[in-house]
């Protein structure tokens, strides 16, 4: 994961978007990179990120900082 963040051009000061409820190796690999977790809810039946609180997050997210998230990494629990 880390490596795929790095080829996709996430550095320091970026955000990315993980789901709340999730593995340390999905979220550790964002604060390796000096980059800011940004944790989305789930959905209550299958434990997946939600697609309109993820976009919730996005748009709160541009809101606050004028930026879009550099990633999104959904984690199939």
């Amino acid at each position: 994961m880390h490596l795929v963040l790095i080829s996709c051009g996430v550095c320091a000061g970026d955000e990315v978007i993980v789901q709340g409820f999730t593995f340390c190796s999905s979220s550790h690999p964002i604060t390796y990179l000096g980059t800011t977790p940004v944790f989305s809810n789930l959905e209550k039946d299958t434990w997946n990120m939600d697609p309109d609180l993820l976009e919730e997050a996005i748009k709160d997210g541009i809101a606050k900082t004028g930026k879009k998230p550099k990633a999104i990494i959904p984690v199939a629990l």
